[in-house]
């Protein structure tokens, strides 16, 4: 266990303040973004990996948590952290040498149960449907002097080619605003003005089917969708700094929700409680996404993720 860091090392880690004494163990309390908490103790443990020629490695005195009190999380048996904060996995494999980038590739939500997503720590060889688009990763103290986030700078969004009317501070942190990718988080949350555009215009792409409500839902604008042509639908494009962009697939954001029937879509969208916007990983889907902690790249392709 830790001991002698409940007030230093460890004390911007969501840690309780007071410790009984130094050789107690430090407990922590932790909100995500989606409401989730979870309660427990900080120790040190040995980890084992797997690597790719076969053999094992042995990481000594990693830090994890040891959650003994759970509120609304209810799928997993823990969360491993990808943020590239103090003493999360993605830093300690770069701490000790194995590798300096990780990528994900997220299968559609409703498909089949034998059908996996995957993560992957080092190269990746996975095929990709066409080449790999690059952007710059923004990390160190992007949003709130917190180093654990992924930060994009992203210049606008299109729909069916045409750039929306968007101020432009909604993307500049130092307004207050900002995006950042986090597979953790599942729908997409835009800042108010941006949010309001795209619902807009998504919403006259799909006028002609009857609006649908269904209680329960995070999702402002539904509809029936029987006899939807997907092709029909404009393509949306998150438009980057640098010029490369990123352009999900029709499905990541007209959705089918998993309590509704195949009939049943949303644009799949929700209003950012601040002014920081998220690209959630329903967004992300059907894509392999690869960080790169030396290049400071994240690098993206659609890809069947087998």
């Amino acid at each position: 266990m830790l001991d002698g860091m409940c007030s230093l090392g460890l004390a911007h880690m969501h840690t309780y303040e007071n410790c009984p004494t130094p050789l107690s163990p430090c407990r922590y309390n932790y909100s995500y973004i989606g409401g989730d908490v979870v309660e427990g103790f900080i120790a040190y443990d040995t980890l084992t990996v797997p690597l790719a020629n076969g053999s094992k490695r042995k990481l000594p005195n990693v830090t994890i948590g040891c959650t003994q009190a759970i509120y609304k999380f209810t799928h997993g048996d823990g969360i491993l952290g990808l943020g590239f904060g103090d003493y999360s996995f993605s830093e300690t494999v770069v701490t000790y040498n194995l590798t300096q980038k990780f990528s994900y590739c997220l299968m559609d939500h409703r498909s089949h149960s034998n059908v996996s997503s995957y993560l992957t720590f080092g190269p990746d060889n996975q095929t990709v449907n066409g080449t790999m688009t690059y952007t710059e990763l923004v990390m160190m103290g992007y949003i709130n002097n917190r180093p654990d986030f992924y930060g994009v700078k992203v210049a606008g969004i299109s729909i069916g080619g045409k750039l929306l009317n968007i101020p432009i501070q909604v993307w500049d942190v130092k307004h207050g605003g900002g995006v950042i990718l986090d597979s953790g988080y599942t729908i997409t949350v835009l800042a108010l003005p941006a949010y309001k555009a795209v619902i807009e215009e998504l919403e006259k792409a799909l006028s002609k089917y009857k609006t649908s409500v269904m209680d329960g839902l995070p999702f402002e604008f539904c509809v029936n969708s029987t006899g939807l042509d997907e092709s029909s639908i404009p393509r949306l494009a998150f438009h980057f700094a640098d010029g490369s962009r990123f352009e999900p697939m029709v499905n990541n954001y007209v959705v089918t929700p998993d309590t509704t029937e195949d009939w049943f879509k949303c644009v799949g969208f929700g209003p950012a409680n601040s002014g920081m916007s998220i690209i959630g990983n329903q967004m992300q889907q059907n894509h392999l996404w690869e960080f790169d902690m030396q290049r400071v790249t994240v690098g993206f392709a659609p890809s069947s993720c087998i």
